[in-house]
Order: C-alpha cells, then structure tokens, then sequence
C-alpha cells in the first residue's frame, strides 16, 4: 500500500515539476476577463498531466491580489482547512511573478500556481486524488507491494 502511495505521489510531484516548467515566469495573455476564470495556461498543464495518465479535477478564479499577497492568503485557508501538509512552495522565476506549491492530504494531492496577470493575478489549481491515479494505473488497491 505504501509503495502504491509513495508512486502516486511520486508522479504528482513530477507532474508538478512540468507544470511549472511550462508556466515559463508569467502567464500568457492580457487583462482579467471575466470569461474562463482559469488561467490562460491551465490548457498546457492540463496536457502535461494527461499525457502522465493522471486524473485530475481543475479550478482556478482570478484576483485583484498581487502574488505575493494571492499565495500567502491561499496557504492561509489551507492552514485553517488544517486537512493538509505544504510539501513544496515558492516561487517559480527570478521575478516573483510566478508561485507554485504542493499540498498533500490524506489520499489526495494538489498543484496550485499563481501568476502575474494585468493589475492582479491569476490561480490555477489542480487536485489528484489516489484512488483515481490507482485505478487509472492499474495498480490493485490489495496488492501489497
């Protein structure tokens, strides 16, 4: 079961590593339309999961906030959520315009990334859940590996 859960989130953390990588410092496009409230890049990171063979569910919303003050609110409400553990956080370029981290709960994981956009900025998260990666997988839930 261990090993199962240690490969899961093995591949989530990798997957974690691309998306920011294709995030490339700032977000593509301009403004803050009230139009799709994911990110303009989500698409790109929706990519780099799939082609891992990842289920995932993705949600994001726009914000007046700039990075610095997005990402310490976002962590904020998970520490009062108190359902998680911060595995990984900080920024994701030179220029403080792109943050990410990883959160891990008991049998799910998420990537959330918050990039410059316009005059605020904008959130992209995207939530694994175990189970799903498992049987996606192929991998038995009673197979003790």
């Amino acid at each position: 079961m261990r090993r199962r859960v240690l490969l899961a989130t093995a591949l989530l953390v990798a997957a974690c590593g691309v998306a920011a990588l294709v995030g490339e410092g700032r977000p593509a496009g301009g403004g803050t339309g009230a139009g799709d409230p994911t990110p303009p890049w989500s698409d790109e990171v929706d990519e780099v999961l799939e082609e891992k063979g990842v289920p995932f569910t993705r949600g994001g919303f726009r914000s007046d906030r700039d990075v610095r003050e997005e990402a310490s609110a976002l962590l904020a409400d998970r520490r009062e959520e108190g359902d998680c553990v911060l595995m990984r956080a900080g920024y994701l370029d030179l220029f403080g315009g792109t943050w990410g981290c990883v959160l891990q709960g008991v049998g799910w994981v998420e990537i959330c990334l918050v990039g410059e956009e316009g005059d605020g900025c904008v959130v992209g998260v995207w939530r694994m859940d175990v189970g799903d990666v498992t049987r996606e997988l192929g991998i038995a839930s009673g197979n003790p590996q």
